[in-house]
C-alpha cells in the first residue's frame, strides 16, 4: 500500500453522514437517558417548569418582565400537555435537545473537516460532563446550544459555499429561534456578522442577501425589542446582574476547567492550543481558510469576549457560555491535528485524547441541594407539631414539587405563587425572606436554611428564634442546607 493508499484509508469520506450523525443522536440520547432523574429537580428548574405550566400569553408576559425570552417555557408548556409534569417525563424534553447537538455537531464538523475529524468532536462532545448536565436539566440551555450549533452548520453553508436563497431562509429561521431562546444568542450573531464583514469578496457576493436577513431578524424580533432597550439600554439601574464580576484569568483556566471535564484535560487542551498557535506564529504560511477562521473568531468572542465585558457587566457563568463551549471542542481537535499533520499521527493523538475525555467522563453529577431530603423532613417535622420557617423565599417551588404536587400546579402571577402560599401559610409553613414575614405562631419551630445564611446574611430568622426558643437539635440535610429545630 503507498504513501495516498494509506492516507485515504486512515481518513476516510463518509458517503452518508446523515447516517453517522443519527448514530450520535441515539447513542447520547441513550447514555444522557440512564440516569435522567438520578438528581433531584433543582436550581432554577422550579422556576422554568412553574412558568412552563401557565398559559403561553402568561408565559411571555411573565417571563419578559425578567431576563429570559420565552421560547423554552413555550416548548415546555406544550410538552406537559401531553402528558404530566413528572420528573421523567418533562426532562425527556432537554435531553432531545441534547441528543440533536450531537447529530448537528457531527453534520457541522463533517463540513470543516473531513476524515475521523467530525468522529472525534462527536465523541468528545458524548463524553462531556458539561454538555451531560444541560441535556439533564429542564432549563434552555440545552436548546441553546442546539440552535447555536444548527446556527452555525447553516452559516457556513451561506458564508462559505454561497448557499442558495432555502439556506438563507433557514439561516434567519434559525437565529430567529436562537435569540427568543436566550438574549445571549445575539453574541453569535455578531460573531458570524464579524466572519462576514471579514471577508471583501464574499461580502460583495452575499451584502443583498445580508441587508435583506437583517431586516428580517429584526422585524420577527420585533415583540422583543422594546424588552431589550428596556434592560439593556435604558436600565436606569445599569446593567447589573446577579453573577460577581470577573476577577482574573483563573476565571478563564475554569471556564476551560467546565469544558474539559478534569483539570489533567484541560492543561493538555490549553497546551495544544497554545502550541499551535506557536507553530502558526513560526511558520511561513500565514493564510487562514474560511473553516479556522470561523472557529476562532467563535471561540475567541465567545470565550474572551464575554469574559471581558464581564469586568463591567458580569455575565462570565458556564451555562451561558454553552453557544461557544462546541467551538473549544472543534478548534481543540483542529489544532490538534493542525499539530499532528499526518493521518497516522492525527488518529493517535486523537485516539488520545478521547481516551482521556472518556476516562474521565461521569454519568451522574450530583446537585448541592435535596428538594426530596427537605421536603421529606419538613413533612415529618409538620407531624410532630412544628410550624415551619423556610428561607429564602425562592426555594418555595422546589419544596412545593416533593411536598404537595397539587400546590406546585396553583398558577399566580401578581403576586408569583400566591395560592401555594397561601396553602402552606394554613398549615404553618412560611416561605420567606426575612424574620418579619413570618406569623409568629407555635411553641415548637423548624428553620430550614437553604443557603440562606449567605445569599441572605441579615435574615434575623435564626436570631429571632434564638432569642425565643431554645435549640434542640440541628441538621445538615444536603451541602448547603441546614434545618433548626427550637423548643
Amino acid at each position: 500500500m503507498d504513501k495516498n493508499q494509506l492516507q485515504l484509508t486512515l481518513q476516510p469520506k463518509w458517503k452518508h453522514p446523515i447516517v453517522l450523525a443519527t448514530l450520535f443522536f441515539i447513542v447520547n440520547l441513550l447514555l444522557r437517558a440512564i440516569q435522567l432523574t438520578k438528581n433531584p429537580l433543582s436550581g432554577d428548574e422550579p422556576f422554568t417548569l412553574y412558568h412552563g405550566q401557565m398559559q403561553p400569553s402568561m408565559i411571555v408576559s411573565e417571563l419578559l418582565k425578567g431576563n429570559n425570552p420565552p421560547l423554552f417555557e413555550l416548548l415546555l408548556h406544550y410538552w406537559i400537555g401531553w402528558k404530566d409534569i413528572s420528573l421523567q417525563w418533562i426532562r425527556i424534553l432537554p435531553l432531545i435537545f441534547s441528543a440533536l447537538t450531537a447529530f448537528f455537531l457531527f453534520l457541522l464538523a463533517n463540513n470543516i473537516k473531513k476524515g475521523y475529524f467530525p468522529l472525534i468532536v462527536s465523541l468528545i462532545y458524548t463524553f462531556s460532563v458539561y454538555h451531560l448536565q444541560f441535556g439533564q436539566e429542564v432549563r434552555v440551555y440545552s436548546l441553546f446550544g442546539c440552535l447555536a450549533v444548527i446556527s452555525m452548520w447553516v452559516f457556513l453553508k451561506v458564508w462559505r459555499d454561497q448557499a442558495t436563497l432555502k439556506w438563507w431562509i433557514l439561516l434567519v429561521i434559525v437565529n430567529s429561534c436562537l435569540i427568543y431562546a436566550h438574549y445571549f444568542g445575539f453574541f453569535l450573531l455578531l460573531i458570524q456578522t464579524i466572519l462576514i464583514f471579514s471577508d471583501a469578496s464574499l461580502l460583495k457576493k452575499s451584502i443583498k442577501k445580508y441587508v435583506v436577513y437583517v431586516i428580517a431578524i429584526i422585524l420577527l424580533y420585533i415583540p422583543l425589542i422594546p424588552i431589550i432597550l428596556q434592560h439593556f439600554v435604558f436600565n436606569e439601574n445599569g446593567s447589573n446582574t446577579w453573577l460577581a464580576p470577573a476577577s482574573s484569568v483563573e476565571d478563564l483556566y475554569n471556564m476551560l476547567w467546565k469544558f474539559s471535564n478534569k483539570p489533567v484535560v484541560t492543561v493538555l487542551g490549553i497546551a495544544i492550543l497554545l502550541s499551535a498557535v506557536v507553530k502558526y506564529i513560526l511558520s511561513k504560511d500565514k493564510k487562514l481558510n474560511v473553516e479556522v477562521k470561523l472557529l476562532l473568531v467563535w471561540f475567541i468572542v465567545s470565550f474572551f469576549g464575554m469574559f471581558i465585558i464581564s469586568f463591567k457587566i458580569p455575565m462570565y457563568l458556564d451555562r451561558y457560555l454553552i453557544y461557544g463551549s462546541f467551538s473549544y471542542i472543534l478548534l481543540l481537535v483542529y489544532a490538534l491535528w493542525y499539530l499532528f499533520p499526518t493521518a497516522k499521527g492525527q488518529l493517535i493523538t486523537s485516539a488520545v485524547l478521547v481516551v482521556l475525555f472518556g476516562a474521565t467522563f461521569s454519568l451522574h453529577s450530583p446537585t448541592k441541594r435535596n428538594a426530596p431530603l427537605i421536603s421529606g423532613e419538613i413533612a415529618k417535622a409538620k407531624k410532630n407539631g412544628y410550624s415551619v420557617i423556610l428561607c429564602p423565599k425562592e426555594y418555595v417551588t422546589n419544596f412545593v414539587y416533593y411536598y404537595n404536587s397539587d400546590y406546585f400546579k396553583l398558577i399566580d402571577t401578581e403576586p408569583s405563587c400566591k395560592r401555594m402560599m397561601e396553602k402552606l401559610a394554613n398549615e404553618n409553613i412560611y416561605a420567606v425572606w426575612n424574620i418579619e414575614e413570618v406569623e409568629k405562631k407555635g411553641n415548637k419551630w423548624l428553620f430550614v436554611d437553604v443557603a440562606a445564611s449567605l445569599t441572605l446574611p441579615n435574615n434575623g430568622i435564626f436570631d429571632y428564634l434564638q432569642a425565643h426558643y431554645t435549640l434542640v437539635k440541628e441538621e445538615l440535610l444536603d451541602e448547603v442546607t441546614k434545618a433548626y429545630y427550637f423548643e
